[in-house]
């Protein structure tokens, strides 16, 4: 299932095990060279809430409205998943990053962007400008680079064709 990031931010964290509600999610951590999802970043449901990191590998299912993991165990301090705390001091936040082409022209940025729930890839990104939206799929993604993501030239050239015209 493809999933908006939008949808999962601020989504309830789940225990399979314990039936009940552990959190909720607050944001993604993405892994720029290979654009996945390395973990999530949860605020417990405690009387002194916390924040707490699950990894990918403690993740059952993500859907629309929640993160499902086995059980409070999955729950850990960002000091324990050190790939985790890499990818989030590498600046990789997705949402607001600037959009270039290869040869530097300005997009937009970004507000939103889709994950395959399965895969745990993101699998395209959610642009605006000030005169249009665009959906741009992964694989016109050239880099992650902090708040800058480059796109391929030649989705500028798809977009800009003009189409056939049909035989009378």
């Amino acid at each position: 299932m493809i999933v908006l990031y939008s949808q999962i931010k601020n989504s309830s964290l789940l225990s399979l095990d314990e039936q009940k509600n552990l959190g909720q999610v607050f944001d993604l951590v993405l892994q720029k060279s290979d654009m996945s999802i390395k973990g999530f970043l949860a605020r417990t449901n405690s009387l002194l809430p916390t924040k707490k990191t699950v990894s990918k590998a403690d993740i059952i299912e993500i859907s629309n409205n929640a993160v499902v993991v086995r059980d409070d165990s999955a729950l850990v301090d960002l000091d324990e998943l050190p790939q985790i705390k890499q990818a989030i001091k590498s600046k990789l936040v997705g949402i607001n990053q600037k959009v270039v082409t290869k040869s530097g022209k300005k997009i937009g940025n970004v507000y939103d962007y889709t994950i395959d729930s399965q895969s745990m890839l993101l699998t395209s990104i959610y642009i605006k400008s000030m005169f249009s939206d665009r959906i741009i799929s992964r694989t016109a993604i050239i880099s992650l680079e902090g708040k800058k993501i480059t796109i391929d030239d030649d989705f500028e050239v798809i977009k800009n064709a003009q189409a056939v015209p049909e035989a009378a």
